[in-house]
């Protein structure tokens, strides 16, 4: 129920006749009382609702003889333990007036419960008649035994009450008839010594049983129970019957003779009789009741929900005590809990932000004062800190001497509207320095073909100044297009409301220019550009496209329409008018297989930024046959960037198309590769020296604090590292040093730590060739990518699945790499990762090996590690396919060069040995500072003499100065006029036993060519951490003497 009907059902309660409270049954609290009995006793509503009985009503503690509580209580208790009426004799029970003093006062007091639907006593209504006026009218003061005056008293009330209910006997048997009439009300007497059971004449009707019929036993009344409510009604007679109940209370559902089904309510009492007991009672039928009810609740429940959801509330101040009711949506709004509604107006208008609170007062006295109505927008500030902006609607209430009692009104949270209309406001004010932006000219003209907006560009384009043209007519200004297209198609657009786009000459100007107009609720809306020039090109591509034999043709964005030149008849057999006007002329005639490629990659040219686009594919003729075609075309766009146009050819020129692609590719990959060339140098460089400080810290710390904080730093700056190596292999940019690998060997010592990856829910397969060939790859680098596939084939099953690991021989043929670009026929061996996943749509397994594409959440994927798996496998000579099916599972299938007559090498993992230092004097040649001191603190901490310098020329003047130095470690890219590989080829001229340790975070094409490392080469790839400079150093040290 919700605040309002509470408000009305109290108002109800108050005006209903009679002395009567409502008690809560837990501590007789008091819940509700009438007007009758707030008079009686000379109390307000505050005085009582929400005290108990006793705490308002105490006996007086002056008075040892009154026990009117004890009384009392003893009722109430007969009430709650027998669920029944108790009719109490006059009682004396004195009250306390509001002066403190006890006045005599003598009652006759009936309780009865109000049952909830469990059974259980919901209220207890308490009802009195103050009979203090008709005892002292009997001068019952003369009785002086006190236990017989009571008595006495009693008698003469209930005589008194006896006389008045004779008289009034006969009215009021005729006012029961009239009600049992109107009330759908009808009377009932039942036997229980003999199971007879007598209806009036009105519930007859009720149940729709003719008159001619005698009543039901009852049993057989049981049975016009509705089904599904028989055995509650049987509960509840038997009850009433093993019981010994006085009263029975029931409610049903019966069926009627058409079908219908009507609800009935009754109450029945004990009585006793001369000639024995009977129950007595009364049946109503409550259907319209129950209907009015149901659609009440319904509409309630949609009135609170549109509340909810507009935020919308309601409140009322009743004048005569200030007093304020809010709506649970109101109060919610203003930050409090649904019940609450402020005591006072004063304490309501605290609620507002303190610039408002003036408005609102002014507004609210307006209402009160002249009955003046207002809607005013306004911020709150709640107990919470929010401070929502909110509209009120506010209107004066008028009794019936037209005096204002009451103001009501609506309430509402506009915070969302407000942010909208600020956001709305910014972005007018964005498409307006947008609209003054932009390349193309722009005006808008009303109804009466007034200028009312103009940007710069068009005052350019038109030769005029906007200023001049404001308010302006545009047939006046310029009468040179009176009569012409362009007036037509401005007609065209105001009386159909639609959008035109076309092309005219303007003579004034000598220019041609593309025009579109678009029907807005002022006018419309005109955008137009200058395209002589490009006029003057179609004219020049027309002449041209005449004298090819090539397939020419145009696609027109804007139009959507594509035209062909004559060409297409000599070639393909159709001629230019069977031709679809659209794309369809086209794409049907794509071969189906081609199809899906073939658009994408044309729609991707033309969605991006390239201006060129080229694709080899399969083409329908006229007869049926099948053309392989390469379709080149040209993107035209406007200034702003957005393709307008397409102009191309189609060639029969196949190993054109083929270059074309593949020097796509490179250029893309070139691109990257630079791009990440450059971030990796320097990147590389710091990591280097966070890795290797933090590596320190995290070692030297005592405090667990610190220590967890250096080894944070260890790991980001390790990931930071991942993420370089990562693009650099998508960009095929990583330094690798292949060799000839055992590769079933190599998944077969990844066996347990995969297992460790894995949860249980997941098997693990291996499945090798026996006779698997020899490839040519880093191993280091194949294990990395193997690992990375199998966390996503993981990722991919969450509630568990199947993993299979599997090596094999393939053989890619010819036909196999005509379909898969950058394919050489050829013996491969092919290594393979399947889960039985989730799967992909064919969408995402298209994009899964473009960098920083992941469908993973955030934060749990880079969208590296596919493009690096691809990367790895490209530049190493390789080919990857990837096949998977959404709900079917993911395959990754990696092709690497078989390679004959070399001697494999077994994979051996990295060990987790300690750094081993040594005596040895080392050369560094570093150009960045923070590397370079990091670098010498780290060798001599491993026992090594270092000389530090960071160029080339100051390591050539080092070693000329001393003939001791064992090995030259040197960064590879270095300014002053010398990398790394010149410094290196310099020395070993001078100092031919002198070994060379190379180190960088990229080093472009120095001593890396064709992907791979050059022969002899020695490399330590930044960043890098204690071990692995300790051991790449000793590796040096301790090799053989050879060339650099």
């Amino acid at each position: 129920m919700t605040k309002s009907n509470d408000a009305f059902y109290q108002r109800l309660f108050r005006a209903s006749p009679g002395k009567i409270l409502v008690l809560a049954p837990e501590d007789f609290e008091i819940i509700a009382v009438t007007d009758e009995y707030l008079k009686a006793t000379m109390t307000r509503p505050g005085d009582l609702i929400g005290k108990t009985l006793f705490e308002v009503f105490p006996d007086n503690p002056d008075d040892s003889s009154t026990d009117g509580v004890k009384s009392l209580s003893a009722s109430l208790q007969k009430v709650l333990s027998m669920k029944t009426a108790d009719i109490m004799g006059v009682q004396r029970y004195p009250i306390r007036l509001p002066s403190g003093e006890f006045q005599e006062r003598f009652w006759s007091p009936v309780n009865s419960p109000v049952m909830d639907s469990s059974g259980a006593v919901e209220y207890i209504m308490h009802r009195v008649e103050d009979v203090t006026k008709i005892i002292q009218e009997d001068n019952t003061d003369s009785l002086t035994e006190p236990g017989n005056r009571l008595a006495l008293q009693d008698i003469v009330v209930r005589s008194k009450e006896l006389r008045q209910t004779l008289s009034k006997l006969q009215e009021h048997e005729v006012r029961m008839k009239t009600a049992e009439r109107l009330l759908s009300l009808g009377t009932w007497e039942y036997n229980p010594r003999t199971g007879d059971l007598n209806w009036s004449r009105q519930v007859f009707d009720i149940y729709d049983v003719p008159h001619w019929f005698s009543a039901p036993d009852i049993e057989k009344y049981f049975t016009m129970v509705h089904p599904d409510d028989q055995d509650a009604a049987r509960a509840i007679y038997q009850s009433f019957s093993d019981d010994h109940l006085d009263q029975i209370l029931f409610g049903h559902r019966v069926i009627a003779r058409d079908g219908s089904i009507r609800h009935i309510k009754g109450v029945g009492e004990r009585h006793i009789t001369p000639e024995g007991e009977v129950v007595v009672g009364y049946v109503q039928d409550i259907t319209s009741l129950v209907t009015t009810q149901d659609r009440l609740t319904q509409a309630e429940q949609l009135v609170r929900l549109a509340g909810e959801k507009a935020k919308l509330g309601g409140w009322r101040v009743e004048l005569d005590s200030m007093s304020v009711f809010w709506t649970p949506e109101t109060a919610n709004i203003h930050g409090m809990p649904e019940d609450y509604s402020p005591e006072h107006v004063n304490k309501a208008i605290q609620f507002y932000a303190p610039d408002f609170r003036p408005i609102v007062e002014a507004a609210f006295e307006q209402c009160v004062q002249y009955g003046k109505a207002f809607d005013i927008t306004c911020q709150l500030q709640r107990p919470d800190g929010r401070h929502p902006w909110v509209r009120v609607i506010g209107e004066a209430q008028y009794n019936d001497q037209n005096k204002v009692t009451a103001v009501q009104g609506a309430f509402q949270d506009i915070s969302i509207l407000r942010d909208a209309q600020l956001r709305a406001d910014e972005a007018e004010e964005r498409q307006l320095n947008i609209l003054e932006s932009i390349s193309d000219a722009f005006f808008a003209l009303n109804h009466q073909w007034h200028f009312t907006y103009l940007n710069q560009q068009a005052g350019v384009l038109l030769n005029r100044l906007t200023e001049q043209l404001l308010g302006k007519n545009v047939w006046a200004e310029f009468p040179e297009s009176k009569g012409t297209l362009v007036e037509q198609q401005y007609q065209r657009v105001l009386e159909h409301q639609e959008t035109v786009r076309f092309r005219e000459f303007f003579p004034p100007l000598n220019k041609w220019f593309d025009i579109s107009a678009y029907p807005i609720p002022d006018g419309l809306a005109v955008y137009f550009r200058d395209v002589t020039r490009e006029h003057e090109h179609q004219e020049r591509f027309n002449l041209i496209s005449k004298a090819t034999n090539d397939v020419i043709w145009d696609w027109n964005f804007s139009t959507d329409q594509i035209w062909w030149n004559e060409s297409v008849t000599e070639l393909f057999g159709y001629s230019v008018s069977e031709l679809e006007s659209g794309p369809e002329s086209w794409t049907s005639r794509i071969h189906p297989d081609d199809l899906d490629q073939v658009v994408n990659r044309i729609h991707d040219v033309i969605d991006g930024d390239q201006e060129y686009w080229s694709d080899e594919y399969r083409f329908i003729k006229q007869d049926g046959q099948i053309a392989n075609v390469i379709d080149r075309g040209f993107v035209i766009r406007d200034a702003n960037g957005k393709a307008i146009r397409m102009v191309g050819s189609m060639l029969d020129i196949t190993e054109r198309m083929e270059l074309a692609e593949k020097l796509r590719e490179s250029q893309k990959l070139e691109a990257v590769g630079h791009l990440t060339g450059g971030v990796a140098h320097d990147f590389n460089n710091l990591l280097t020296v966070i890795l290797g400080n933090a590596e320190m810290m995290a070692e030297l710390a005592t405090d667990p604090e610190q220590k967890l904080m250096a080894e944070m730093t260890v790991s980001a700056a390790t990931r930071g590292a991942e993420l370089t190596s990562r693009l650099l292999a998508f960009a095929r940019r990583q330094p690798l040093d292949p060799k000839p690998t055992d590769i079933n060997q190599l998944v077969e010592s990844m066996r347990e730590l995969v297992r460790r990856t894995l949860p249980e829910n997941i098997q693990l397969e291996f499945s090798s060739a026996a006779d698997l060939g020899v490839a040519e790859l880093d191993a280091n680098e194949l294990d990395t990518a193997l690992l990375n596939l199998i966390v996503n084939a993981r990722d991919a099953m969450p509630g568990g699945g199947k993993l299979t690991i599997e090596t094999a021989n393939a053989m890619l043929d010819q036909h196999y790499a005509e379909r898969h670009a950058e394919v050489t026929p050829g013996e491969y061996i092919m290594i393979c990762v399947s889960d039985t996943g989730v799967g992909m749509s064919p969408e995402v397994a298209r994009r899964v090996f473009e960098p920083f594409f992941t469908t993973k959440s955030l934060g749990k994927g880079s969208g590296l590690g596919l493009s690096m798996v691809f990367g790895f496998t490209k530049q190493s000579g390789g080919h990857i396919n990837i096949y998977s099916e959404p709900n079917e599972g993911t395959s990754v299938k990696l092709y690497f060069p078989r390679v004959r007559g070399m001697q494999q090498t077994r994979y051996q993992p990295a060990s987790d040995s300690s750094p081993q230092g040594g005596k040895e004097h080392i050369l560094i040649a570093e150009d960045d500072s923070l590397v370079l001191q990091h670098l010498e603190r780290q060798l001599r901490s491993l026992g090594y003499q270092v000389t530090a310098v960071s160029s080339g020329p100051d390591a050539l003047q080092a070693l000329a100065t001393n003939n001791n130095i064992d090995l030259l470690l040197t960064d590879i890219v270095m300014p002053g006029g010398m990398n790394g590989r010149e410094l290196a080829d310099s020395v070993v001229k001078t100092h031919p036993s002198l070994k060379v340790l190379f180190t960088s975070g990229y080093s472009e094409n120095a001593i890396i060519h064709h992907g791979r490392l050059d022969q002899g080469v020695e490399l330590l790839s930044k960043p890098y951490t204690r071990l692995e400079l300790a051991t790449k150093v000793r590796q040096v040290l301790d090799a053989e003497a050879s060339h650099q």
